[in-house]
């Protein structure tokens, strides 16, 4: 997103929408919405769109913010079928932002 110039456009929108100051970035979960909803160039396929935004937007499975939870808390490990759920959602994604630009 930083290459392709979508990270200051979904940090300027979330900080105009909410009045955060210039040490704000945007979590997660509004990355990964702004990359599967707004981004048209991004060729994903719409099965994989509709994963990310469950796993975005329901609360009954396992979320983006506790994928940012594993990620950034040393003291909580996932266990193998939540890394499992995520990766069926989200590896079509990380392909992505895998992918040079």
């Amino acid at each position: 997103m930083e290459k392709t110039g979508h990270g200051k456009i979904v940090t300027e929108k979330h900080r105009t929408k909410h009045g955060k100051g210039r040490d704000w970035a945007p979590t997660l979960k509004q990355m990964l919405s702004h990359m599967v909803n707004e981004i048209p160039s991004v060729d994903i396929d719409p099965l994989v769109v509709k994963a990310v935004n469950k796993l975005l937007n329901d609360n009954n499975i396992i979320s983006a913010d506790t994928l940012d939870f594993f990620v950034h808390n040393r003291r909580y490990s996932p266990t193998e079928d939540q890394l499992r759920q995520f990766w069926v959602a989200l590896e079509t994604v990380f392909n992505l932002t895998l992918t040079e630009a």
